[in-house]
Order: C-alpha cells, then sequence, then structure tokens
C-alpha cells in the first residue's frame, strides 16, 4: 500500500508485506518513506521486523494492509497487531487499537482503514474475528460498530459522505460472509445483496473472498 502526507505532497509512505496466507506470500520489511516526491527512499527504523525474536510492534509490521495520513499529517497504519499510529511522520509509533489481547489473534488482523470527513474507521479479521471500529479523534479512542449477528473473517470498507458506510466480510477463507450498508455512521445497519455473476458457481470473489475483496462508493453517488 502506497499514501501521500496530503500536509506535504512531497511525503510518500508504502507498506510491504502480503498477509493473507497465499502460499507464495513474501513477509514484509516494515514501512518506507520518501521526502523527496520518490527520488530517494529509507525504511522507517522503528517499523523494521524482527523475524527472529520479534516484540509486539516488530511482528505488527511484518504485513502493512494500508496506510491513511490525516491533514495534520498523522499517520495511521492497518497491521497484522492492530492499529498503529505515528504523530512525527514514522520516527515512533504507538498502538492505537487492537480489539483482542492476544497479539496474533485474528480479530486483531487490520484489514482496512479509511479516514473520510475526520472520522477514522477500521476494518479488522483475517479467517475470522471480523469487526468494524471508528474513531471521532484522531485514534485516542475506539467506538465498536459491527454489524449485528454476523460472522467473517477479512473486513473490507468504503465510506462515503454523511455517514454512509459499506462494509464486507470472507467466510472462513472462501466466499463472501456478509455485505452491509449503514447510512448513519454505523449505527445501524441493512443487508446488501451479495454480487453475484452468471458464469460463476459462487460470489464474484469466486471461492477467494480471503484474497480478492475490495470495495469502493463512487464519488458522486453514495448509493
Amino acid at each position: 500500500w502506497i499514501t501521500y502526507d496530503p500536509s506535504n505532497t512531497n511525503i510518500f509512505y508504502a507498506g510491504t508485506g502480503e498477509g493473507w496466507f497465499n502460499v507464495d506470500a513474501v513477509e514484509g520489511g516494515g514501512i518506507w518513506k520518501t521526502t523527496d516526491g520518490g527520488t530517494t527512499w529509507n525504511v522507517l527504523t522503528a517499523t523494521i521486523p524482527n523475524f527472529a525474536s520479534p516484540s509486539n510492534q516488530q511482528f505488527a509490521f511484518q504485513t502493512v494492509q494500508k496506510i491513511v495520513v490525516n491533514p495534520a499529517g498523522k499517520v495511521f497504519a492497518a497491521t497484522q497487531y492492530g492499529v498503529w499510529q505515528s504523530s512525527d511522520k514514522g520516527t515512533t509509533w504507538t498502538l492505537s487499537h487492537a480489539p483482542s489481547g492476544t497479539v496474533s489473534s485474528p480479530a486483531n488482523f487490520c484489514s482496512d482503514l479509511e479516514y473520510v470527513g475526520g472520522i477514522l474507521y477500521a476494518g479488522f479479521g483475517r479467517g475470522s474475528g471480523t469487526s468494524v471500529c471508528k474513531s471521532l479523534d484522531n485514534g485516542a479512542t475506539w467506538t465498536t460498530i459491527t454489524p449485528p449477528s454476523v460472522t467473517g473473517g477479512r473486513t473490507e470498507l468504503a465510506v462515503g459522505s454523511a455517514g454512509t458506510i459499506y462494509a464486507v466480510s470472507d467466510n472462513d477463507f472462501s466466499t463472501i460472509s456478509y455485505f452491509r450498508k449503514s447510512t448513519n455512521g454505523g449505527t445501524t445497519w441493512t443487508n446488501v445483496a451479495i454480487p453475484t455473476a452468471a458464469n460463476l458457481t459462487t460470489d464474484v470473489t469466486s471461492g477467494q473472498a480471503w484474497y480478492d475483496l475490495i470495495l469502493a462508493v463512487h464519488p458522486t453517488n453514495d448509493n
């Protein structure tokens, strides 16, 4: 994943590592940063993994699913151990949110991050442990807004305007488990029909919802 700092568009961050259990997956080397628009890059020392005997932080940055940067330049990273945050542009990091107390729990695997209108949204899960959380104060505190009575793993989000959120999750490394929509910031949710295709026997992920899963909202039409 790669993104830029809206407070300085010469700064980009690139996260590394494949977290989806594909047989040829490669562990990452942390987060890389450029301050000159991509001419030169350096790894952020605090994110370098230690594969032999990792700390919680070094374990986390072995896979980075997504990075978002708020307008003030604060960086958030979706890792295999929760959401991590940096207020000094990547020099130091602290754990912002992990739903479970166990470091390697699927419930702590942050599969997606979205930052819209001053609100940070996070999807969690890998194989199991699905949840959706949001923060109204740039990662200081979090509220769980998971749709009720759902099960799933990898959870992908898409956020539109005026509190519209879509959430989709895989079902035990195979098909789509649930697809939900909220128009009030996650207070209540409604069901969305899981898309299918005429030439497939399953949903559009063709049995690879654990790997082939992404969402986006049309920029001018939340429906």
